[in-house]
This record gives structure tokens, C-alpha cells and sequence, in this order.
């Protein structure tokens, strides 16, 4: 998905990316010298995951208003099929 190279002077490097959906994410890392003569250390690679899940207040949000729209349909639904059944509304 994220793909890209860059050279780094101080040892440390910040990604800020906003993840589309929730899920399970792979980090793949390689890190070489800048000059490969340089003794300064070796290549190395590195796999990171990282694991994206719901908030779980917004969970909890999005059921109690399912519930309640639910509610409010069956009540709704009961009232007007009543007032048909008196013949109230045609």
C-alpha cells in the first residue's frame, strides 16, 4: 500500500499515514548503510504488525442507535397500523 525510500541522518524516522480501514497491517523494513563501503553497521531487515481496531465507544454508539432505530420503527409501526385498523388514517 505505502512504498518508498529516504535517507535518514539522525537514526530516526517518523511515518504519519491515516490507515484506511481497521484491520491487520504488515511493516516490512530494510535498512542499509547510505555508502555501501561503510562499516557503521549492517543491513538488516525488520517485520512490524500492527493491529487497527474499532473504537470501542463508537461501537457501543453505533448499537445503542441501531437498537433505539429499531424501536422507533416497531413503535411507530404499531401505532399507525393500529389508527388503520380504527379506520383513522386511510
Amino acid at each position: 500500500m505505502l512504498q518508498g525510500e529516504t535517507q535518514i541522518q539522525n537514526g530516526t524516522l517518523r511515518i504519519a499515514a491515516i490507515l484506511p480501514i481497521r484491520g491487520n497491517y504488515t511493516l516490512n523494513v530494510h535498512v542499509e548503510p547510505v555508502q555501501s563501503d561503510s562499516r557503521a553497521f549492517k543491513s538488516f531487515s525488520e517485520t512490524h504488525r500492527l493491529e487497527l481496531n474499532e473504537n470501542p465507544a463508537k461501537v457501543r454508539n453505533g448499537s445503542l442507535m441501531f437498537v433505539g432505530l429499531i424501536l422507533l420503527g416497531a413503535v411507530a409501526g404499531y401505532f399507525i397500523g393500529r389508527g388503520r385498523r380504527r379506520g383513522i388514517v386511510h
